[in-house]
């Protein structure tokens, strides 16, 4: 059964626009190593933003987005409200986050017909544990929103689940029968 780990819910006063170049993201910090499996967002869809990519990135020494994704999952951007807003539920595969390592939540609608087809709602700087940011050149370049996102970050904790595997780094874990965590060792290519 998936947990609730970290989340941002406060500041519900604004929404930021996601394009094809135009990108948001929202990084947070884990308090507690955990396999994540999904995050929420809420949003607003304002023309065809088409599929929306969500994905979770590193963080560079800056505390941007790395530009790799971790894992993702996708949603129909077109099917949010086009009036008032929705909170969806966005499957993630499997992956291990570390304690207090920061990560990143990147929305992409890398379809988007036209510019601002969808919004992320946000708003206030409360959430201390991490930072929205923008960028407008397809995440070359990535810019302090002065605003944090809504997202919740959902997951399970290491060897509740039997069958769960992620990699980290170089190494590949699972979960076996009996729910041991475990890993094999490998080497960088």
């Amino acid at each position: 059964m998936a947990i609730l780990f970290e989340n941002n819910t406060t500041g519900d006063t604004g929404y930021s626009s996601v394009d094809a170049d135009s990108w948001r993201a929202q990084t947070f910090t884990p308090s507690i190593a955990h396999i994540i499996t999904s995050v929420k967002i809420t949003g607003q869809s304002h023309g065809t933003p088409g599929i929306l990519t969500i994905s979770i990135q590193a963080v560079n020494g800056a505390g941007k987005p790395d530009g790799t994704d971790l894992t993702s999952g996708t949603t129909d951007g077109d099917t949010f409200p086009t009036v008032g807003h929705e909170e969806r539920e966005i499957s993630l595969t499997s992956y291990a986050l570390y304690a207090n390592v920061e990560y990143a939540i990147v929305v992409k609608a890398l379809n988007a017909v036209t510019p601002n087809d969808f919004y992320w709602r946000g708003g206030g700087t409360d959430y201390a544990r991490g930072k929205g940011w923008y960028t407008d050149d397809s995440g070359s370049t990535w810019i302090d929103h002065e605003m944090d996102f809504l997202f919740k970050e959902y997951g399970i904790k290491r060897g509740e689940s039997a069958g769960v595997i992620a990699v980290v780094e170089t190494r590949f874990h699972y979960v076996d029968a009996s729910g041991t965590e475990r890993y094999i060792q490998g080497a960088a290519i």
